[in-house]
């Protein structure tokens, strides 16, 4: 066997030893002045029953975590584009150690024969997630990727 395709053979076993990624969570998040968002949420974690848009609130931090072990939910805060309008949450870890990333896409230019650029707003997003167990508020932690 020649060692291209030992290679070959190697990176298959690689590819399906790999754990699977399934398909994500698609949440419509609710509607504003700059259209309808949705949230794609892939779940590596196993908690995550449900996820649901949840109501912004003045006078909350833009990129904002708040856990409710009780109700076994987390609330999700972060800013978004005004032109991006698919946002990725990515959970990790487990009930003792929960990572959450948040992924905001570039604006993309919704013209590229015209010289003009999507505005730079700021706008508030949120989603309440349900989880299978309780989750307390120093166990978890946000990443928002700008």
């Amino acid at each position: 066997m020649s060692g291209r395709a030992l290679a070959g053979l190697i990176a298959i076993a690689c590819v399906a030893c790999a754990s699977p990624v399934g398909p994500p969570l698609v949440v419509p998040l609710d509607r504003n002045e700059w259209g309808g968002y949705t949230l794609l949420v892939y779940d590596d974690s196993g908690l995550v029953t449900a996820a649901r848009s949840a109501q912004w609130q003045p006078g909350t931090a833009s990129d904002e975590l708040i856990a409710f072990p009780e109700r076994q939910e987390l609330e999700v805060g972060w800013t978004g584009g005004a032109c991006s309008h698919r946002p990725t949450l990515k959970v990790t870890g487990d009930s003792s150690a929960l990572r959450l990333t948040v992924g905001n896409p570039n604006d993309p230019q919704p013209l590229p024969f015209l010289p003009i650029a999507c505005p730079a707003v700021g706008v508030p997003l949120r989603v309440a997630l349900s989880l299978s167990e309780p989750v307390a508020q120093n166990a978890v932690g946000i990443e928002v990727v700008y």
